[in-house]
């Protein structure tokens, strides 16, 4: 596909650094952030490319995150 969503699918144990990346790769102010990771499974980015979407993919892991590229 040339167009993915990243959805959030569980913050895991470090809610607080995956709502920082949350704010990192969407912009988001720390209350829209923690909105959306509250609302788990939520759509983080959505018509992103797979490149860019692995790339936030990373991050949101290495913050304990479960995420699902579709």
């Amino acid at each position: 596909p040339s167009e993915v969503s990243l959805t959030l699918t569980s913050f895991g144990a470090q809610k607080v650094a995956v709502i920082k990346a949350v704010v990192a790769i969407t912009g988001l102010g720390l209350m829209d952030a923690k909105k959306l990771v509250d609302a788990v499974p939520s759509v983080i980015k959505e018509h992103i490319s797979p490149v860019e979407a692995e790339e936030h993919k990373k991050a949101l892991v290495a913050a304990g995150a479960e995420v699902e590229i579709k």
